[in-house]
């Protein structure tokens, strides 16, 4: 997944990307500044960050990660890269342990799919 941060918020949209070519989203701050993921048109949203401030820096872990494994193998280091990204995104809010599983935080999920090398 790619995520842009704009320059400066669209109304209540901050950063917005595309998943592997599929349908657009963005990332949108709601009432008490959390962050939150949703596909274009759609209504529903994913938890996706504390404040605006720390979804910058979890996207900007996101894209470090992103750059660096597009030259790595498949196998241990790619596994010992996603270690390092979970400690990462942890140390930053990403994972809070207090939210409801349903639906699934974004930073949870895409964890998941490099664990599993899906994404």
């Amino acid at each position: 997944m790619e995520v842009k941060m704009l320059e400066a918020a669209d109304g209540d949209v901050i950063a917005r990307g595309s998943y592997y070519g599929g349908p657009d989203y963005e990332f949108v701050v709601g009432v008490g500044g959390q962050v939150f993921f949703r596909v274009v048109g759609d209504a529903e949203m994913v938890w996706a960050g504390p404040n605006a401030a720390e979804f910058r820096r979890i996207t900007e872990a996101w894209n470090r990660y992103r750059a660096e494994v597009v030259h790595r193998p498949s196998g241990a280091a790619q596994l010992e890269r996603v270690a390092r990204l979970r400690r990462e995104l942890a140390g930053l809010g990403a994972l809070p342990a207090d939210l409801p599983p349903d639906p699934e935080p974004l930073w949870s999920l895409l964890l998941f799919e490099a664990e599993h090398e899906l994404g």
